[in-house]
């Protein structure tokens, strides 16, 4: 099973029965303040895997820096929902279905501060090709830190876009289309 970051209407994470619901919920409780009906395709990350949040999550304990990763310890990958505003964190029910929320610039000035720390890349094509690396490395010996550092390139990649659109960022546990089927 793999982790999937998405960026996008709220049809890329949820049925398009339940999406419609999950997009009125969220513009009753957040207004214009994010981009809920864009025109845009989505964004994905390439599918990692999903030992990859746990395995930065220790990474991050390790820091030399001692950075402080709290938002980073205390989120799971799991229906979650990153937005691209400062929020506070919570729960929202859809019927039977929830989702984490969670400020998105907050967890992102965490992994600056611990990819600074630990050496790593921060702009566009530093992650890239930081992430490709990673991704290149699979299967051959694939060790717990290139899996950490390939899921902190991707998750930062798309952290961009997801502010730079100011759409919400969606983690995915399974593919898409799995998903999709559920």
């Amino acid at each position: 099973m793999g982790l999937t970051f998405r960026v996008g209407n709220a049809s890329v994470a949820w049925r398009e029965s339940l999406a419609q619901h999950v997009t009125s919920t969220l513009r009753t409780r957040f207004g214009e303040a994010i981009e809920l009906d864009s025109t845009e395709s989505p964004y994905s990350s390439r599918e990692l895997v999903w030992d990859g949040w746990p395995a930065l999550q220790r990474l991050a304990v390790y820091d030399p820096a001692e950075t402080n990763v709290s938002r980073l310890l205390s989120k799971e990958t799991w229906c979650e929902g990153y937005f691209p505003i400062e929020t506070e964190t919570c729960l929202i029910k859809f019927g039977r279905e929830q989702v984490g929320i969670a400020s998105l610039p907050k967890l992102v000035g965490e992994m600056e501060d611990i990819g600074s720390a630990l050496g790593f890349p921060l702009d566009e094509n530093g992650l890239k090709a930081f992430s490709v690396g990673c991704y290149e490395r699979r299967g051959c010996g694939t060790t717990e830190r290139d899996i950490a550092e390939e899921t902190y390139a991707e998750f930062l990649l798309t952290a961009h876009v997801s502010q730079e659109r100011r759409q919400i960022f969606w983690v995915i546990k399974r593919s898409y289309t799995d998903y999709q089927r559920t």
